[in-house]
């Protein structure tokens, strides 16, 4: 990929996370869930996660959070339903 494609993914599962190759960054302008018990979406350094929406029944929220391998994107929620990201690779 390079700088200036899309990032975009919808998964039919209750946790998935986005982690750029070493070297990449990508900054994330939209991430939600369809349903699901206490969702939470955040970015982590796979080992402390800070979530950014936490326990809301659904979300969609537009922000700039920017990502590379160290520090990534993560959504999870407890039953069924989609998770969404999309963005820009910007190096």
């Amino acid at each position: 990929m390079a700088v200036g494609d899309v990032i975009a993914a919808t998964v039919a599962s209750n946790s998935i996370s986005f982690q750029p190759a070493v070297g990449v960054e990508v900054m994330i302008t939209h991430f939600g869930t369809q349903t699901g018990t206490n969702p939470n979406c955040g970015i982590t350094d796979g080992a402390n996660p800070s979530h950014l929406v936490y326990g809301q029944t659904t979300f969609t929220t537009a922000a700039k959070i920017f990502i590379n391998n160290s520090v990534y994107l993560f959504v999870a929620f407890g039953g069924s339903g989609a998770s969404a990201y999309c963005g820009v690779q910007t190096k």
